[in-house]
């Protein structure tokens, strides 16, 4: 069928098609449950004790469980590019470490703009690339 179309028609829908493809890679293909495994160039780092995960969801919802205190959002996928929406979390009581470390990871899982998944990792990047936070996936 669409061997009969007229070439521009052709490519037209070629294009289109390549387009919807592109964007059902978005948010699905970094949906999972994520735990922090490595932070590079950062001004924390990742926690000795317990653990930082991240949760997104394919249709656009993040959240997850800080040093301290739990967050959740949203975030919007496009080609490689990731951004946050504004990120709430609660407000637990905890070491002035913990806290810490909370303050540096909210900041900067909100300055994201890039992602790459490799393997059982998903790596986040910012905009200068001067900052990775690097997760290993929990489902394999």
């Amino acid at each position: 069928m669409l061997a009969r179309l007229p070439t521009p028609t052709r490519l037209a829908v070629i294009g289109l098609l390549i387009a919807s493809l592109a964007a059902c890679g978005g948010s699905s293909a970094v949906a999972g449950t994520w735990t922090l495994s490595n932070v590079v160039g950062g001004q924390f780092s990742v926690p000795t004790q317990g653990r930082i995960d991240l949760t997104l969801t394919s249709d656009g919802k993040v959240s997850g469980q800080g040093a301290c205190n739990s967050y959740s959002g949203s975030y919007t996928v496009t080609g490689q590019s990731i951004v946050f929406g504004k990120l709430v979390s609660t407000q637990m009581a905890c070491a002035a470490p913990l806290m810490a470390i909370d303050t540096a990871y909210f900041a900067a899982l909100q300055a994201m703009t890039g992602w790459q998944v490799s393997g059982s990792n998903l790596t986040l990047t910012g905009p200068a690339g001067n900052l990775s936070l690097v997760y290993t996936n929990n489902q394999g």
